[in-house]
C-alpha cells in the first residue's frame, strides 16, 4: 500500500511555470476515491447485510447459507 500511496502522490505533483513542483490536491483526492470506491462485499439474500468476509450463517438475520460464496462489487455510497 505504501508503493500506492507513493504513486499516486507523484501523480499529482505538476510543475508550475516556473518550473517548481506543486501539489495538485483534486487529483490526488479523485484518484484515491476512484480506487476505494468500488468494495466487494458478501450480500445476504434474506437481508442484505453486507459482510466483508465469508459466513455461513448471516449475523444480522441469522440466516443459514444465505450469503453466496462469492462476494460482488458494490459502490462506496451503496454500503450505507
Amino acid at each position: 500500500t505504501k508503493t500506492c500511496i507513493m504513486e499516486i502522490i507523484r501523480k499529482g505533483k505538476q510543475v508550475n511555470e516556473e518550473g517548481d513542483l506543486i501539489d495538485n490536491i483534486e487529483l490526488i483526492q479523485q484518484t484515491i476515491k476512484n480506487t476505494i470506491s468500488i468494495r466487494r462485499f458478501y450480500v445476504c439474500n434474506i437481508c442484505g447485510f453486507k459482510a466483508k468476509q465469508f459466513h455461513w450463517q448471516c449475523p444480522a438475520c441469522n440466516g443459514w447459507e444465505s450469503l453466496p460464496s462469492e462476494p460482488r462489487d458494490i459502490a462506496l455510497d451503496e454500503t450505507s
